[in-house]
């Protein structure tokens, strides 16, 4: 990146959200997200998906494959309109890493940014849990 990450850590409250999963590489994960907020949105029936939910997450959950992710379009309340199945997914309460991307188009830098820095490595106080979700907030 080309600017400095601004990282700050906070206790992150316990959230319980609703909706739609892929099983996505980071190769794949590109196309495979966007298009998953597209169907997250149709089944919704939401008219403007982003005036009617104002907090949204996108979360990542680890898997046994390095290469692979489980990512979800997620929101807290489903609307009485909604359509489909959805899954549960649980962010649990805890210190997380929080930064902003300046746009869509600079989040995969910016993870790799959070990854590789210096604030989470071994010589830190804190450390990357692969096991708790990573997730982004809308």
């Amino acid at each position: 990146m080309s600017e400095q990450l601004q990282v700050e850590f906070v206790i992150f409250p316990k959230k319980k959200l609703f909706g739609l999963g892929v099983d996505t590489s980071y190769s794949t994960s590109a196309e495979d997200c966007p298009a998953l907020w597209k169907q997250l949105e149709a089944a919704l029936n939401l008219a403007d998906f982003s005036e009617e939910y104002r907090e949204s997450y996108g979360v990542s959950l680890m898997g046994q494959d390095p290469n692979r992710f489980n990512y979800y379009a997620c929101v807290e309340t489903l609307p009485a309109q909604a359509t489909g199945d959805y899954e549960t997914v649980e962010i649990p309460e805890g210190h997380y890493a929080r930064c902003q991307a300046r746009g869509l188009k600079k989040l995969g830098e910016v993870f790799t940014a959070l990854y590789q820095s210096s604030l989470v490595s071994e010589n830190s106080d804190y450390q990357v849990d692969m096991k708790k979700p990573c997730f982004e907030l809308y």
